[in-house]
């Protein structure tokens, strides 16, 4: 069964302190370490009050402390029977670094190199330092019962948000995991890079196609459309983008990567987003995470929608659809990267 849906895709991104949902395949550490990479989430993220009383040096200093925790995690990869799973594909994000500047949510992460449950379905992740870590179990026709995804927080001043406890050799945290839908279900979105009409219009885009100059915005499963005001003497400007899906599809924002299944409700016919010239965290360029309904339901899926408004401005739409009509995405990230 062919459907043209593309090939290659990256979705990693970050949430810390409170709730965090990322997902990574990499076989090496990749870093990030600077508060844009996670701006996308600071208006979602809540504050801790008691941060409010401590001074700049005193959150340096809680900071740096919590970084030296020692990380020592154990896992096991078990069917719904309680037999071994071996060779599942294990993702790690060590929260190990300090965010440059230096602003909530303070802390970045670096993607340590995956590994695979052996024979006895175990693995684990030993002999490094960190706040938390975020943990990921998956593997090629199998989907999870329950959550394949764990956040665990290690710093002391953080564990009382944690919804598992932290496993030992001797306890190792369980995931369960049970033959899914055939992976040839899913199919990987990558537009690449698409031009923005300067003069606001639209330009549509189709899924099904790689076509980097678009097609009429009548044409497409979306159209695309960007606003942008005049620079201002600080450089900055103002923007806004807009996607408006065709009639029957729809859209919503998400704020966090819990992907085991698209919503049924909740989807809108367009999204608009982007900043003031004078936002404090103003940007040229941003990313917005969707889950998509497409054709009255017939398909589900979800985005990365990146924008850019310097230079030659453009979007870039990554992602995945689940090609059956299931609203079930939980299989859906075994090739990312690859």
């Amino acid at each position: 069964m062919t459907h043209g849906w593309g090939t290659g895709a990256r979705l990693f991104t970050t949430l810390i302190v409170v709730a965090l949902s990322c997902t990574a395949c990499v076989t090496k550490p990749v870093s990030t370490a600077t508060s844009s990479d996670v701006r996308l989430y600071h208006e979602h993220l809540e504050r801790p009050p008691w941060l409010n009383s401590m001074s700049d040096g005193e959150i340096r200093a809680l900071v740096a402390k919590s970084l030296q925790t020692p990380v020592d995690f154990h896992g096991i990869v078990v069917d719904q029977e309680g037999y071994p799973v071996s060779d599942a594909r294990i993702t790690f994000a060590l929260f190990d670094q300090v965010l440059k500047p230096f602003e909530f949510p303070y802390i970045g992460w670096s993607a340590q190199p995956e590994a695979h449950s052996d024979k006895r379905g175990r693995f684990s992740l030993t002999g490094v330092t960190g706040s938390a870590l975020f943990v990921r179990v998956q593997k090629d026709g199998y989907k999870s019962v329950g959550n394949s995804k764990r956040h665990l927080r290690y710093a002391p001043r953080l564990r009382y948000l944690n919804e598992h406890p932290l496993p030992s050799e001797n306890k190792p945290m369980v995931f369960v995991l049970t033959p899914g839908m055939a992976l040839e279900d899913y199919y990987i979105i990558n537009s690449g890079g698409i031009t923005i009409p300067r003069d606001g219009s639209e330009i549509g885009y189709r899924f099904s196609e790689k076509d980097p100059y678009g097609v009429d915005a009548g044409d497409g499963d979306f159209a695309f459309s960007c606003q942008r005001g005049e620079t201002n003497e600080d450089g900055r400007w103002d923007w806004s983008c807009r996607i408006r899906m065709k009639e029957g599809s729809g859209i919503q924002l998400r704020h966090h990567l819990v992907l085991q299944e698209a919503p049924e409700d909740g989807y809108e016919d367009n999204y608009e987003w982007g900043f003031s010239a004078d936002d404090e965290n103003w940007d040229h360029r941003d990313e917005r995470f969707l889950y998509v309904r497409l054709n009255e339901g017939a398909y589900y899926g979800h985005l990365i929608f990146k924008v850019r408004t310097s230079g030659d401005y453009f979007f870039d739409v990554d992602g995945m659809i689940n090609a059956t009509g299931s609203r079930e995405l939980e299989t859906v990230y075994h090739n990312y990267n690859d």
